[in-house]
C-alpha cells in the first residue's frame, strides 16, 4: 500500500504526535513515561501548586465551607425522600 499523495502539501508538521501514547485497552496510560510532554505537565502542575499557599485558618475555612455544602445537599435528598416515602404511604391506605 502506498503513501498517498497530495497536491497542496508542502511536508510541513502541523502537530507533532509521536510522543503521546496511545489509549490502553480499560484506560489511558500514564503521560508521566512520555519524555518533553511529561516534563511540560509536570512544571505546570508545580507552578500550579506553589500558587496555592494557604495558612491554616484558610484551609480550614475551605474545607469547612465544603463539608457544609455537602451536608446541605445530603439533607435535602434526604427531605425529599422522606416526602416521597409519606406520599407513597398515604396513597397505599
Amino acid at each position: 500500500m502506498s503513501k498517498k499523495e497530495y497536491d497542496d502539501d508542502d511536508g510541513r508538521t502541523i502537530a507533532d504526535m509521536s510522543n503521546l501514547p496511545s489509549p490502553g485497552f480499560f484506560k489511558y496510560r500514564s503521560f508521566k513515561k512520555y519524555g518533553t510532554f511529561a516534563k511540560q505537565n509536570e512544571d505546570e502542575a508545580q507552578k500550579k501548586d506553589d500558587d496555592l499557599d494557604l495558612s491554616d485558618d484558610e484551609r480550614r475555612g475551605y474545607i469547612g465551607g465544603a463539608l457544609a455544602a455537602t451536608l446541605l445537599i445530603g439533607a435535602i435528598f434526604a427531605a425529599g425522600g422522606a416526602v416521597v416515602i409519606l406520599i407513597f404511604s398515604l396513597i397505599g391506605h
